[in-house]
């Protein structure tokens, strides 16, 4: 039942026990507004919120013990009623990550190379032919299939981290036994995007997979800190992955017959999906591309491309599984319809 000593946080304590008895396929979302919460000066979610914000955090780090999590939580970086869960490094050395960069100019993977290797990463580069920001799917499966490291850095060789990439921390994110991808946000100087939502969007050239939160200001927090907070998502661009290789493996890795940087990497998550692995975008690691990069790597797909990917998910809903279908269909920024009768405040 609600244990007292979480009082203000005792739902939150309450779900976290509960999900830990059940299996993860028991959990359903319902997407329909099911509750209104009025919130008066008198609220104790107002009028003591710092007090349940620290029992939350402390029923996340019971939740961690319990179930023998090697994790810590503190406040997460520009919302910090919410939480960041910082992965603790495995007892595996770093030469356990590997780093695969690409692009088509050979400069430029070749520069990006050395600095990885510099932070300790087994680093190899992949110079391509073609257009950017495509990705050469068959030379990367190619390469990962000969690489012995347990995690890969995937990344295009015009990207650059924010702050220096540790190789152990990268590890401790990715090696966990529900995760299959490891997704950084990608933002330019003056923008930032968020992962990927799937799902059949009409009269558009994207059609199958596009940004959340696509064009937002790069100091952005987005509806309710959805792009400063780790989050399970439905899929990331192939522009940036940290991958599990057993699992890039096991699900076949990418498809031949897409480039495309948002539709490889939306094929490659629903493989991941059918295997029942998750993919974790993740904020707390930036990668930074210049303008014309960050405007390229979210260009439409090929026509070609799009008719592949129709034809191997072709049961893809309409809606992504993780975009409220009460908000404004089609859109990427959780906006709300105007005029919504359901959101109107009672009389």
């Amino acid at each position: 039942g609600l244990r007292p000593q979480f009082d203000r946080s005792q739902d939150y304590d309450l779900a976290l026990r509960v999900v830990e008895e059940v299996d993860p396929t028991e959990i359903v979302h319902l997407p329909h507004i099911l509750y209104h919460w009025r919130t008066l000066p008198s609220s104790a979610a107002r009028s003591r919120l710092g007090d349940a914000v620290r029992k939350a955090r402390e029923a996340v780090r019971e939740h961690l013990r319990r179930t023998g999590r090697r994790a810590g939580v503190e406040p997460a970086p520009g919302a910090l009623l919410y939480n960041r869960i910082r992965w603790q490094p495995a007892d595996a050395p770093s030469a356990s990550v590997a780093a695969l960069v690409y692009g088509t100019g050979r400069g430029a993977v070749g520069r990006t190379v050395k600095w990885l290797e510099r932070d300790s990463f087994v680093a190899q580069g992949v110079v391509c032919d073609g257009d950017e920001p495509q990705v050469p799917a068959v030379e990367i499966n190619h390469r990962i299939q000969s690489m012995d490291a347990a995690v890969v850095l995937l990344m295009h060789a015009g990207l650059t981290p924010l702050e220096h990439l540790v190789p152990e921390q990268i590890a401790a994110a990715a090696l966990r036994d529900d995760a299959g991808i490891v997704a950084p946000k990608l933002v330019s100087a003056r923008h930032c995007r968020g992962p990927l939502l799937l799902g059949e969007v009409a009269d558009s050239e994207r059609r199958w997979a596009r940004s959340a939160f696509a064009g937002a200001d790069v100091a952005s927090k987005g509806c309710f800190g959805r792009l400063v907070l780790q989050q399970q998502a439905s899929a990331a661009s192939a522009a940036c992955l940290v991958l599990r290789s057993d699992a890039f493996r096991r699900c076949g890795g990418f498809s031949s017959g897409l480039s495309s940087p948002a539709l490889l990497g939306a094929d490659l998550a629903l493989k991941l999906a059918d295997c029942g692995l998750r993919v974790i975008w993740d904020p707390d690691t930036i990668l930074v591309a210049d303008e014309a990069l960050f405007a390229a790597l979210d260009d439409p797909p090929r026509p070609e491309e799009n008719a592949i990917f129709g034809e191997r998910w072709p049961a893809l809903p309409a809606c992504d599984r993780f975009y409220n279908p009460n908000l404004l269909a089609g859109d990427d920024s959780y906006r709300l319809p105007a005029g919504n009768p359901v959101f109107d405040p009672p009389a």
